[in-house]
């Protein structure tokens, strides 16, 4: 049995926890655009617990921050 859980991208509190990861991306970003090579995306993986008011218990939490020409794309799997 698998469980489908959406809405994360506008949690406050993961995007909180997520921040350092997305501002390492950001500044990763940043520095690229100097390259001879400019990557078409930069993309950090983080991962950490996180326990919702109405779960029974805290869950791991899978985070992509990426960030490109079009703008950031943040992620979250809860697994």
């Amino acid at each position: 049995n698998m469980d489908f859980i959406f809405g994360f991208a506008c949690n406050t509190k993961l995007l909180a926890m997520a921040e350092p990861t997305r501002l390492r991306a950001i500044d990763r970003w940043v520095a690229a655009q100097s390259q001879d090579v400019v990557p078409n995306a930069v993309r950090l993986f983080d991962e950490f617990s996180y326990k919702a008011r109405s779960w029974p218990k805290a869950w791991r939490v899978l985070l992509k921050a990426e960030v490109m020409a079009l703008g950031e794309n943040t992620r979250f799997i809860v697994t």
